[in-house]
Parts: structure tokens; C-alpha cells; sequence
């Protein structure tokens, strides 16, 4: 550890705040930058969690003062735009839309298979398949397009988009960013 040149905050080798006290100052630092940067009073967001994250949801936590989140991940362009409407009905505050942001790859057929198998036993304890063709395992088929899903965010100005599951790819976040969504 190191003390700081004119400072007398403790600090680790990384320059980081050696204690609890200092981590957390720096942290609450960080989130009222995002705050600011989202354009709300605190910072503070409901998680994303599909079927509980809906208008709701969002628009109280944008009315509270923090950045409401509409989780998208399994909606279609059509039914997040109905979310949006119910939302901007309830508040003009700013809020976020979460998407997930699927593999570039479909994941090989089998690469469940050591899951499937270690909870075989649990399966059938709950009177349920224990193999694995009886499960839908490829993410692609309950995914919703990505890119038409994201042509309707452009359309709908969220301040800020969450992927979920991955990052964006440039064209997808370039898209994002020179339509002024975070």
C-alpha cells in the first residue's frame, strides 16, 4: 500500500482506495456520473428481468427520479412499442430498454448436454424430461431479431439501451450511438 502524494486516503498498488470507506466513496462517485449522464436525479435502475420488467415497472422508477428499464429481450418490435406507449403515457422521464444480445454463433447441439445430464436425476425427481430432446436449448429460436428489434428502438429514443447476454457489435452500437441513444 501507498499513501497518496498530498492526499492521506490509503491506496493499493492500482491506485484504488485501500478500504471499505474509500471504495464506496468513489463508487457512489461513479454512479452519480451515470445519473447525470442519463439525465435522472438518482442512480438507481430496476433490473431488467423479462415479464416483471415491464411499463410498470419502469415508468414508476423513472418517476421516482431513476432510469426505468423495460426489459426486451423477449418482446417483438410491435410489442415493445406498445410497452413504450404505456410507459410515455405514465411519465416523460427518461428511461432504458434492455435486449439480449444473442451469440454470434449458434452454440453446438450438444453443448447442453453435461447440464442436461447433471440435473437428469433433479428432472425426473420433478416429473420432467431428462433428455435432452425434449428441451429447445438454441437461444436463436427465442431470441427476436436483434436488428428489426433495434430498428424500433431507434424509432422509439430510449435514453439509453442495456444488452443483456453480450455486447453489441460496431454496427449495432455505432447505430445506437449516432441515433443519441447511451
Amino acid at each position: 500500500m501507498r499513501v497518496a502524494k498530498g492526499d492521506r486516503k490509503v491506496k493499493n498498488e492500482a491506485g484504488k482506495p485501500a478500504d471499505a470507506a474509500g471504495w464506496l466513496q468513489e463508487a457512489m462517485q461513479r454512479c452519480r456520473t451515470l445519473a447525470k449522464l442519463f439525465g435522472v436525479e438518482k442512480p438507481f435502475l430496476n433490473a431488467p428481468i423479462p415479464g416483471l420488467a415491464d411499463a410498470e415497472l419502469a415508468a414508476a422508477v423513472s418517476q421516482a427520479g431513476g432510469l426505468g428499464v423495460i426489459a426486451a429481450q423477449r418482446l417483438t418490435p410491435e410489442a415493445l412499442r406498445k410497452e413504450i406507449a404505456e410507459l410515455r403515457r405514465r411519465t416523460q422521464q427518461p428511461f432504458a430498454v434492455a435486449v439480449e444480445v444473442p451469440p454470434r454463433e449458434p452454440a453446438p447441439a450438444d453443448a447442453a448436454k453435461p447440464l442436461v445430464e447433471g440435473l437428469s436425476e433433479l428432472l425426473v425427481e420433478l416429473g420432467l424430461p431428462a433428455d435432452m430432446t425434449s428441451y429447445r436449448l438454441d437461444l436463436h429460436s427465442v431470441v427476436p431479431n436483434l436488428s428489426s428489434l433495434l430498428e424500433a428502438i431507434i424509432e422509439i429514443q430510449p435514453r439509453a439501451v442495456i444488452a443483456v447476454g453480450g455486447g453489441f457489435r460496431e454496427p449495432e452500437a455505432e447505430a445506437l450511438s449516432k441515433a443519441g441513444i447511451l
